[in-house]
């Protein structure tokens, strides 16, 4: 016998491990009370069903995530919201800094960090662009939205 589990409504991807054998099913639940959950496969074999939700970060995706209006839509939100430092300016500093961070299943950004920074307020002003960034469009595995963790230059060239 297996515990009750109560789950209302779950859409999560399951992993079955029958006889040291894994396998993977997609599978939606709803509902108030879950008892007893087994899987029948051939054979009469049965195993319990281990529900989880996926909050896997994936860094490739079968569809990547994308900005609204694509790399154009991102050029053009960057050179209307990019603010030069003042402290880069007086300093003449160019350069690039790199960001990593979560797109969201929902297209949100999330845990945005500069990997690399030229100073004077640039890794701040990076940080501020994607953290204020539209939402995007999400990375899909298997046709469902999924978190993927995302790498990009910003950068900062002094106007003429």
């Amino acid at each position: 016998m297996f515990p009750s589990l109560l789950y209302p409504k779950i859409s999560a991807k399951s992993i079955l491990a029958l006889s040291g054998l894994l396998l993977t099913a997609q599978i939606s639940l709803s509902g108030d009370i879950y008892s007893h959950c087994k899987l029948t496969l051939k054979h009469s074999v049965t195993a319990p069903i281990e529900i989880f939700q996926d909050d896997q970060v994936y860094d490739v995706a079968d569809k990547m995530p994308r900005p609204v209006g694509g790399q154009d839509g991102w050029e053009e939100y960057l050179a209307e919201n990019l603010n030069y430092p003042t402290a880069a300016l007086k300093t003449k500093i160019e350069g690039v800094v790199y960001v990593v961070f979560i797109l969201e299943k929902d297209g949100r950004t999330s845990n945005v960090k500069a990997m690399r920074s030229i100073g004077a307020g640039c890794e701040e002003e990076a940080k501020r662009l994607v953290e204020g960034s539209p939402k995007w469009t999400p990375g899909m595995n298997n046709g469902e939205p999924v978190r993927v963790r995302m790498r990009i230059p910003i950068r900062f060239h002094l106007p003429n």
